[in-house]
């Protein structure tokens, strides 16, 4: 286990409990349903689509010393061939994230060039409906209770994935393996599995292969009140593995993840997301628990994707019931929580980068009817454009990452700016669903090697010894010209 005891803080808990009920009654909307996700992306391609010749538009903040450095050594490291160099990327965030679609397309992309060096950390069994993961086998069998901190009710303890899955039945079982189908993780070579040492816990045996390597006991001192990670680790031969957690029924067991690993050298990108999330949530899962996991993670990028369901609804709106003097100080409500979030990823991982991910560009299909007719690429188009709410979020996430060091992406101009979720929209086939959220398998693709590809560019300077800030490159810059000239603001 990590060797860190720790007693609930119920006063910060109770604080945080009551922050929440108070923003819960100002109209914010709860988390949204996801459509059911797409199909598996295309093949890998040699190269991510050129788009170095379009204008780069620099984050309109700056960013506070070498944000990626620590990432682009660590890709050095694998490209230079050092044995068994792993570059790790920790992917959390929302729905975007969750659907494993646009990282699923980012990790192909990174795997493609540097190696695969390992599927990563991941949820355990079926957590939720429609949990979809890329480039791995999994499965359970039982009775198995899944506890998620986007519930609106959920108890503590949560680790930094925020994520529990728990069984007291005998025999219950659950199933992570390589994918043979796949074109990447076929095979790995080491497994970790992450569970919670509690008082009352249970014994599971780990199954590899089939045959049994280790019962754990999941019981910690009955006299004293505490929660623990622990991480069981099986190392063997490079093949394609499968593990399984399997339950005595003599007590609960917790299980949080299961984390594979190669021996190849390459990247790992793990990205853990839950539909409906918020930064303000993950903020609010365990913190010791949360350091202890990041510490075993040991990421050299961590990328924080949220934006959406905070920017959803009338939260950061003005309204009839609140005028924007409430507006503004919920806001800083807010960049308090993601720069807390920020912290605790510095924290735990001080040794990696970071990357705050804004929000893609999204409309509520409430507002079709209030749209802006333009004229492009040789079609009249009905563009619906986001609520204000949007900018708010991501001018917050924004100044917050560059205060503390971290490096911004933002979908909405990558893909062309406000509108650009409608424009997606009524395009075929389709880059944006018809819910006006979610952006469909062509568009999270798109999205995934937009910055993937921004994220060489800056990667290639590194190696040049030039500036390797991170930019957003727009894609579709006749796109915001046509808004321009329409009347609307988009912000470079």
């Amino acid at each position: 286990m990590i060797g860190r005891a720790r007693a609930t803080r119920c006063a910060a808990l109770v604080a945080v409990a009551l922050t929440m009920v108070a923003l819960a009654g100002c109209g914010c909307s709860g988390p949204r349903p996801v459509d059911p996700p797409p199909a598996d992306p295309p093949p890998i391609t040699p190269h991510v689509p050129d788009v170095r010749t379009i204008e780069r538009l620099p984050n309109p903040l700056p960013q506070r010393g070498d944000p990626l450095a620590a990432f682009f050594r660590a890709l050095r490291r694998v490209e230079t061939g050092e044995p068994g160099a792993h570059a790790v990327v920790l992917q959390i965030g929302d729905s975007h994230t969750a659907s494993d679609t646009w990282a699923g397309r980012a990790r192909q992309l990174m795997q493609g060039r540097f190696g695969d060096g390992g599927r990563g950390y991941a949820y355990p069994g079926e957590p939720f409906r429609w949990f979809r993961q890329e480039s791995m086998n999994f499965d359970e069998g039982g009775e198995w209770e899944s506890t998620l901190g986007v519930m609106r009710e959920w108890e503590q303890p949560l680790a930094f994935g925020g994520l529990r899955v728990t069984t007291v039945e005998e025999g219950a079982w659950l199933e992570r393996g390589a994918c043979p189908t796949c074109q990447l993780g076929q095979t790995w070579a080491e497994v970790r599995v992450h569970y919670l040492v509690v008082p009352d816990g249970g014994h599971f045996d780990v199954l590899i292969d089939g045959a049994v390597v280790e019962t754990i006991s999941t019981a910690a001192d009955p006299d004293e009140p505490f929660v623990e990670l622990g991480v069981y680790t099986w190392s063997g031969d490079e093949s394609d593995h499968i593990a399984r957690v399997e339950a005595h029924g003599d007590g609960p067991i917790h299980i949080t993840a299961f984390d594979t690993r190669s021996t190849n050298a390459g990247v790992v990108w793990s990205a853990p997301g839950m539909n409906g999330a918020r930064a303000d949530q993950w903020v609010q899962f365990d913190r010791d628990l949360s350091l202890d996991e990041l510490a075993v993670i040991e990421p050299q990028l961590v990328i924080a994707a949220f934006g959406t369901n905070e920017a959803y609804g009338d939260l950061y709106e003005v309204t009839d019931e609140q005028t924007m003097d409430d507006v503004e100080a919920k806001l800083r409500w807010y960049a308090r929580q993601f720069g807390e979030l920020i912290d605790r990823i510095r924290e735990g991982a001080p040794n990696a980068s970071c990357i705050a991910v804004l929000s893609p560009d999204f409309y509520d299909t409430d507002d079709e009817g209030f749209c802006l007719p333009v004229a492009f690429d040789d079609a009249e188009l009905c563009i619906t454009l986001p609520r204000p709410a949007l900018a708010r979020v991501a001018a917050v996430q924004r100044e917050v990452a560059a205060n503390q060091g971290c490096a911004v992406w933002d979908p909405q101009l990558a893909m062309g700016g406000p509108g650009s979720m409608s424009w997606g929209v009524q395009q075929d086939p389709p880059l944006g669903n018809d819910d006006g959220v979610h952006l469909t398998g062509a568009g999270y693709d798109l999205m995934a090697e937009l910055f993937i590809d921004d994220l060489m560019w800056a990667y290639d300077r590194y190696l040049e010894g030039e500036d390797a800030t991170l930019t957003t490159t727009n894609r579709f810059p006749e796109f915001t010209v046509t808004l321009r000239d329409a009347g609307v603001t988009v912000a470079e």
